[in-house]
């Protein structure tokens, strides 16, 4: 099938579609509505996930459920950037979305003007951050609380969580990437459901308790029915919890201050942590402190079990690894072998090297399974077409 590109403005969305439900069709929806109709690249949460959790269901039928739902092209977010601090996690996502060379515009949701979401992503006031950190509070408290005394009227858009990722984005979109926002529909971050809706972490919840839901998409839920059956669904740390403890408890503070956000004497207290813990939930609880929620805590313990370091994040991105495509995606991928200032991966097994941290996050979380599997998983599957 033959696919016209020229001239044509072709978006990009970032996502974990962890699982992908109705507020992520709506968004899609209206991105292709707002733009004629105009191809969808997804740059796409692989194994792990930017609140410190494994993914729910894995990425190839995450990515397939994406190209369902009018997505056109799959890339894959590295593990090394997908379980990371939201000003990392977007930057490393709009850099891939750029490293195409074809995407004219980032397509997000959330609340608010465009242009109060500018004026605060573009709030620089480093010396007040620092003086609000110093009182002990987190980053994003910190933040919230220099936006309130400069940017009064617009400070209240930092307490909507939605806002969080938009605002990073923007901070790292390029000038040739146009911003595109839409109004996020159904609930809140975190929350339940309404009217139709769901947040993505109510509809984990009740997977995890082996509930059927109306949320996720069709294709979403069928293809999540078929990894359970199969014993890969869901993935989830504690099958693996006793082995997980046991590495953690071999880290060094030096091992543990060589992963992402470990600073300021966190690694002594990490330490201390894995050695009394006897359970995941023990040991983010023995480290919480007001300066350190428990997302970053989360990311920085499966970072440790997965071997992602803060090299690892530091470094920028060296691929384009496809999970997805339908005919307009390979119309768009046949394009990007002129434009694209990064490598295209199509097949795993011939770039072993370049993929030898995701073969090695696939391999641990295949512990985390219902029904364990053996390692090299990384090289079986193909990108879906």
């Amino acid at each position: 099938m033959f696919v016209k590109l020229k001239d044509k403005s072709i978006v990009g969305i970032v996502a974990e579609y962890n699982p992908l439900h109705s507020g992520h069709a709506y968004h899609i929806a209206q991105t292709k509505q707002r733009l004629d109709n105009a191809p969808v690249v997804a740059v796409m949460s692989g194994a792990v996930t930017q609140r410190g959790e494994p993914a729910i269901v894995d990425k190839h039928s995450r990515a397939r459920a994406a190209l369902s739902a009018g997505v056109d092209l799959v890339l894959e977010l590295p593990s090394p950037y997908a379980c990371a601090a939201a000003e990392v996690f977007g930057a490393r996502a709009v850099a891939l979305l750029a490293a195409t060379g074809v995407v004219t515009h980032l397509s997000f949701g959330g609340s608010g003007s465009l242009d109060a979401l500018r004026r605060l992503a573009a709030l620089d006031a480093p010396e007040l951050l620092k003086e609000k950190l110093a009182t002990g509070v987190s980053y994003a408290a910190a933040w919230q609380a220099v936006a309130d005394e400069l940017l009064p009227d617009d400070a209240p858009l930092l307490r909507d969580a939605n806002n969080t990722l938009a605002l990073c984005y923007l901070r790292a979109l390029p000038k040739g990437i146009q911003p595109l926002a839409v109004e996020r529909v159904g609930v809140a971050h975190d929350g339940g459901s309404a009217h139709g809706y769901a947040s993505a972490s109510h509809i984990r919840r009740l997977w995890r308790r082996g509930q059927t839901e109306p949320f996720s998409t069709t294709d979403m839920a069928a293809l999540y029915a078929d990894e359970k059956q199969a014993g890969r669904a869901p993935v989830d740390l504690r099958r693996n919890e006793r082995g997980l403890l046991t590495l953690l408890r071999t880290l060094s503070p030096d091992d543990w201050r060589a992963l992402p956000d470990v600073s300021e004497g966190l690694e002594n207290v990490l330490t201390r942590a894995a050695g009394e813990a006897t359970s995941l939930t023990q040991l983010l609880q023995l480290a919480k402190s007001k300066r350190y929620t428990q997302a970053r805590l989360r990311r920085i313990v499966l970072c440790g079990y997965l071997g992602l370091t803060q090299a690892m994040q530091d470094a920028p991105p060296s691929y384009l690894r496809v999970l997805a495509a339908n005919d307009t995606g390979h119309a768009l991928l046949k394009t990007m072998k002129t434009t694209a200032s990064l490598p295209i991966l199509t097949k795993p097994a011939d770039h072993k090297a370049l993929l030898a941290v995701e073969a090695q996050v696939t391999d641990l979380l295949s512990l985390c399974l219902r029904v364990p599997t053996a390692t090299g998983g990384e090289w079986r599957v193909p990108y879906h077409a």
